[in-house]
């Protein structure tokens, strides 16, 4: 009997059947007080978010608070509410993030 082989994942003997299982499944993260960013030392409330993120299981593993980036977008500024911007590793997914917005404090 001839056997059709249905991908490259499966290898074929006269002896033995080898199915390699690829781990697909993704989780995701939450992580809570990550601190914003601001490099013109402005004062603003909150100073923190918490930011929920997917990606491969293996890959959650590794990842650490300080690998999130949070930053003022201060391009779309208005009246002293800026909104906020967060930059992952590469293989990251962000899924949200709260607040979206800070307060600057005069």
């Amino acid at each position: 009997m001839k056997l059709i082989l249905p991908s490259d994942d499966i290898t074929l003997s006269s002896d033995s059947l080898l199915v390699i299982a690829k781990d697909i499944s993704r989780s995701t993260k939450v992580f809570t007080n990550v601190s914003i960013s601001s490099s013109d030392n402005q004062f603003f409330y909150p100073s923190s978010v918490t930011v929920r993120l997917k990606a491969a299981s293996d890959k959650l593993l590794s990842i650490k608070q300080k690998d999130i980036q949070v930053q003022l977008d201060y391009t779309n500024e208005d009246n002293g509410i800026v909104p906020l911007k967060v930059s992952l590793p590469p293989d990251f997914e962000l899924i949200d993030f709260t607040p979206r917005f800070v307060i600057l404090k005069r």
